[in-house]
């Protein structure tokens, strides 16, 4: 890993992270859900100039009607997954990158548990440098800032199977591992780089379709701004990483009816670190909501955690 060529990007992207919330019947115990079954976090990695190849897990935990603490309302989800992630540069200044994840979902109420696995939908996204700038003059004097653009489209390929008068099932349209539609992804990140100092910026918009049965999650924006610095001890890289990240989700429609208990915003601190050993990466990244309010004041999120292992190729 050697300085001169060696551009390290600390960008953690959440993708699709919108915290959107479902509709059931007024009888229900729970008529909010905590997390959308497309919540991937694609991160650019250091070696950024590499295919690779990863698998990362995440972990998420959110609270519904956290007013009604210890009745039958309240009700504690927790969403698990494991992703495979791949990225893969056709040309110079083109990149492909996929993931395919497979989801754990849990529901704790006072009444009973419930559990919704299998694979989710998968992604595919193509994207593009627009610009690299460097300047170079010694070791210890490097400025560098780079633009990329992606486009990208999630895949139907997780169960969708939304019942909200099913008493056995989980009545929450984004607690299932999948959708069920076809929906555009747009991104776009930027880096800066002076020495051993970074920031990165991130923005990525998710605009979904309506699936066979009518449902359709809101329009879905999330953006991320980190700093990063890069510590070097021979074979050992470190680049610990701080930010802030901001998402924002419209209200979802159910056969062409918003649904109110649904869309919101998040702020939330960020932090992570990536450690670097010859071809080998790995990321760990924790994220604490600080300002949210989300389904109208029907739901909480906790804290996250993001693992991932990567195999530069």
């Amino acid at each position: 890993m050697k300085n001169h060529s060696y551009i390290v990007l600390k960008i953690s992207t959440l993708l699709y992270t919108m915290l959107l919330v479902g509709m059931s019947p007024p009888a229900r115990a729970c008529d909010v859900c905590g997390c959308a079954a497309t919540n991937y976090n694609l991160t650019l990695l250091p070696r950024f100039d590499r295919s690779f190849l990863g698998v990362r897990y995440a972990y998420q935990r959110y609270e519904s009607h956290p007013a009604d603490r210890g009745s039958y309302l309240n009700t504690q989800e927790i969403f698990r997954s494991v992703a495979l992630t791949a990225r893969v540069y056709v040309q110079p200044r083109w990149q492909v990158q996929a993931l395919l994840p497979y989801f754990s979902n849990t529901q704790h109420t006072t009444l009973s548990n419930k559990h919704v696995s299998g694979f989710g939908d998968a992604f595919v996204q193509a994207n593009h440098e627009v610009f690299r700038r460097s300047t170079v003059k010694d070791s210890m004097t490097a400025l560098r800032h780079s633009l990329w653009l992606g486009v990208g489209l999630k895949l139907p390929t997780g169960r969708y199977r939304y019942n909200p008068y099913d008493g056995n099932a989980v009545a929450n349209a984004n607690f299932q591992p999948g959708t069920g539609s076809y929906d555009p992804v747009l991104t776009a990140f930027y880096v800066f780089r002076y020495r051993r100092y970074g920031l990165s910026a991130t923005a990525t918009g998710r605009l979904p379709a309506a699936n066979a049965g009518g449902y359709r999650f809101g329009n879905q924006l999330s953006s991320l701004l980190t700093g990063f610095y890069v510590f070097q001890q021979k074979k050992l890289g470190l680049v610990p990483a701080v930010g802030l990240a901001y998402e924002t989700a419209a209200r979802s429609h159910d056969r062409g009816q918003p649904l109110s208990e649904t869309g919101g915003h998040l702020l939330a601190l960020q932090a992570g670190l990536d450690a670097v050993r010859g071809d080998f990466i790995v990321s760990v990244q924790a994220q604490q909501p600080f300002v949210q309010g989300l389904g109208g004041g029907h739901l909480r999120a906790h804290g996250r955690l993001t693992l991932q292992l990567t195999k530069v190729l």
